[in-house]
């Protein structure tokens, strides 16, 4: 069998069954909104964890991170293991709260609170983040697939992510979930499987511990400053993640979300030490190579036919990303502005068909978005930023500090100053970044991380802002009847 051949099989078959997964459910999707976005909050835990891991692990996962696994070494690992403990410490504290709530999405809690303009603000701030996400990965799946089978980039965005559309509109939240759990298990053997044998490729254990650098063991080798950085990078866009908190909603009960939390965060925090040292292990062998192509050389170098093995996991790490992120920012779409606004009237079976034509539409626009900005993880990092400093804070306030909840002023202004602020210290460096991206660069050394720009912001506004409220509520008659 031709080469060519082979790989268009087992990508054939692969895809098929993602697909088949998407018709299985379509009954159960079509139902209502509830249903098509959340599973009806009737996932299982094995379900919930796999999806949990899978959202966690795209293309901006093993290209990205195994990138800077390349560039810096293990101190890349201070974003990736600070998601795995925000996300334990979800589990534990905030998923119960949200889930009492009633909720689907993020800036549904803030209308509740202070009015629709705050809805709209935690609208944009969420959909910045995701929208990104979901570039960024559909960019780096059409990269994979135009790398196997040769073709235009064009084509292979049609093509992979056409597979993502077609099971996510037809099974929603259960195809995207189950479909989830199984790529979850495909990336973790076939990841697992590719460690070894790099380090066979290498000489063994002791060679590959003799070509690792010293700056590549040193987990502050990249300065105090971009350190800072990233860990709070992976606190604060871990807190605001609508995606990752829709599956604590999407469970059957909250014990099953609380323990989905945990075992998917401890899962997570292991598996992400990989990529970096798989990235470590491309520089071994391929010490000349850009930093972005080191996972694919990685994949490849005991031939094409074992190579497309590691094709499809990096595949199924892109698919789960995107499928879990265009539903995510489908329900923004048609809850938080068509629902709330447009149509408030609407019938569940025309919301559910009205999510289906916002999931193709939303994915058009991302792969617009990704080939206008091919930078694989900066672009999930671009509007996690702005999400992460401008909305992160001000979401946990409102779910752990009452004063917050009664602070309309303070807490749009910490959302509107942070995220602006993060914006423009993003656009102020944005010449080092562009230089860093042609390198090959899979993420940016910043000389002051934006998000470390933002996030004094928003806190001294938002902390400030609810004691100056407060006091102003006790300190009048009025404002001391609504307190109490």
């Amino acid at each position: 069998m031709s080469q060519g051949l082979y790989n268009l099989l087992m990508i054939c078959v692969y895809f098929g069954f993602m697909i088949w997964i998407g018709i299985y459910f379509k009954a159960r999707a079509g139902k209502s909104s509830d249903a098509y976005i959340l599973a009806d909050r009737k996932a299982p835990l094995w379900v919930v964890v796999g999806s949990i891991f899978a959202t966690w692990v795209s293309s901006a996962t093993l290209i990205g991170y195994g990138g800077m696994g390349y560039s810096t070494g293990i101190a890349s690992y201070w974003s990736g293991g600070a998601f795995m403990l925000a996300c334990t410490w979800l589990g534990f504290w905030a998923i119960p709260k949200l889930r009492a709530s009633g909720i689907t999405t993020i800036p549904e809690l803030f209308e509740r609170y202070f009015g629709l303009s705050h809805r709209l603000v935690a609208f944009i701030l969420v959909l910045a983040r995701d929208l990104g996400v979901t570039a960024g990965v559909a960019f780096g799946m059409a990269v994979i697939f135009q790398n196997l089978f040769h073709v235009s980039t064009d084509v292979a965005l049609l093509i992979t992510v056409g597979v993502v559309i077609i099971y996510t509109i037809t099974g929603g939240a259960w195809a995207v979930m189950v479909t989830d759990s199984i790529q979850a298990i495909i990336i973790i053997v076939g990841s697992s499987l590719l460690l070894p044998m790099a380090i066979s490729a290498i000489g063994g254990w002791e060679a590959f511990q003799a070509h690792i650098p010293p700056t590549h063991v040193n987990i502050f080798s990249v300065g105090t400053t971009q350190t800072v950085g990233w860990l709070l990078n992976g606190i604060f866009i871990t807190f605001a993640y609508q995606t990752l908190l829709q599956r604590g909603l999407s469970a059957t009960d909250t014990k099953t979300a609380q323990k989905s939390f945990v075992f998917g965060g401890l899962i997570s925090m292991i598996w992400y030490m990989l990529p970096f040292v798989l990235g470590i292990c491309a520089l071994a062998l391929y010490p000349d190579i850009k930093a972005q192509d080191a996972f694919m050389k990685l994949a490849m170098m005991y031939g094409p036919y074992i190579g497309v093995f590691f094709v499809i996991v990096l595949l199924a790490a892109c698919m789960s990303t995107v499928s879990a992120c265009i539903l995510t920012i489908t329900s923004n779409i048609t809850l938080d502005v068509y629902k709330r606004i447009i149509n408030p009237g609407v019938t569940e079976k025309a919301l559910v068909r009205i999510q289906r034509i916002s999931t193709v539409v939303i994915t058009i626009v991302a792969c617009i978005i990704g080939r206008s900005l091919p930078y694989i993880l900066e672009l999930l990092w671009i509007g996690g930023r702005i999400m992460a400093a401008g909305l992160a804070p001000v979401f946990m306030a409102v779910i752990f500090w009452p004063a917050a909840r009664r602070s309309r002023v303070a807490t749009m202004l910490a959302m509107l100053f942070g995220s602006t602020t993060t914006l423009i210290a993003q656009i102020a460096q944005k010449q080092a970044a562009a230089a860093a991206a042609a390198k090959g660069s899979t993420a940016f050394v910043w000389q002051w991380d934006p998000v470390v720009v933002g996030l004094p912001v928003t806190f001294v506004i938002l902390i400030a802002g609810v004691l100056i409220e407060s006091s102003y509520r006790k300190s009048t008659p009025t404002g001391a009847a609504a307190g109490n």
